[in-house]
């Protein structure tokens, strides 16, 4: 868990960290507090953070937290995939339509894929969708030689 503050200027330390933090996945816990699952990459990408804040002139503390409450835990996996969920599903409705940009796909799946700490489900259906997609497009381009 990440707490900090900023100074109320300039507004823009604040947007660029909020953009960051919005980036890595993080969920918001209250005012100025972000939650991110405890691995290595989320701990080197916050202590960075931690290190923008204070040559911002900001206060950051970086926690690594154990819920005490029952279900917790749950919850905030289950917050965190419907974050990725969410673009994982407006992936799979592009590919679905006549116009379907294979390339931006991919490469929105492959950023959504970096803040996507719990292995949806649904991530599993759009690789699959996109690669089923590439195999038919070089099957078609190999075909019209």
């Amino acid at each position: 868990m990440l707490t900090y503050s900023l100074p109320a200027e300039p507004s823009s330390a604040r947007v660029r960290i909020w953009r960051k933090l919005k980036r890595l996945g993080a969920l918001p816990c209250f005012e100025s507090n972000w939650v991110l699952p405890d691995n290595p990459r989320c701990r080197e990408m916050l202590t960075w953070l931690c290190s923008e804040i204070t040559e911002a002139g900001g206060r950051a503390v970086l926690w690594a937290c154990a819920s005490l409450s029952l279900g917790q835990d749950e919850s905030l996996q289950a917050q965190f995939l419907a974050q990725v969920d969410s673009g994982y599903s407006e992936i799979l409705s592009s590919l679905d339509s006549e116009e379907a940009e294979l390339d931006r796909s991919a490469r929105e799946y492959l950023r959504l894929r970096q803040v996507d700490y719990f292995g949806s489900r649904k991530g599993v259906e759009v690789r699959r969708k996109l690669d089923a997609l590439r195999k038919g497009t070089m099957a078609e381009e190999g075909g019209s030689e």
